[in-house]
């Protein structure tokens, strides 16, 4: 091999090695949403639903590129249907996992129970 020919697989090897260390400084962290939801207790069944839909539309956004090119990553806490449970988790989700608490539990009677 020539003196050139080195060279230029040196400065081939030399960018490659640079462009991917510049890939791994700038990959970002994915932002976390965090979600108390009734898995157990009397809430589950809509619970359950309602844990469905959000992982959908993580999925579908990070299909997309996610929001403004980080992935989003769902974190799930079970409230136990319990109203105190889910204050203590909206509380601890902020300082231990870094999430932004956005949704919770809904408790409303049924429709049927209003009076019409």
């Amino acid at each position: 091999m020539t003196r050139s020919g080195r060279a230029l697989i040196t400065g081939l090897v030399s960018i490659s090695l640079w462009v991917s260390m510049l890939a791994i400084g700038t990959a970002q962290q994915p932002i976390r949403i965090g979600a108390s939801i009734s898995q157990t207790g009397p809430y589950s069944a809509p619970g359950q639903n309602q844990l469905r839909g959000y992982r959908l539309c993580v999925k579908h956004t990070n299909e997309k590129g996610g929001v403004l090119g980080r992935k989003l990553e769902l974190v799930v806490e079970d409230d136990q249907s319990q109203p105190a449970t889910a204050a203590r988790i909206y509380e601890r989700s902020s300082h231990r996992t870094g999430s932004t608490p956005s949704s919770g539990p809904t408790r409303r009677p049924s429709p049927k129970l209003w009076p019409t």
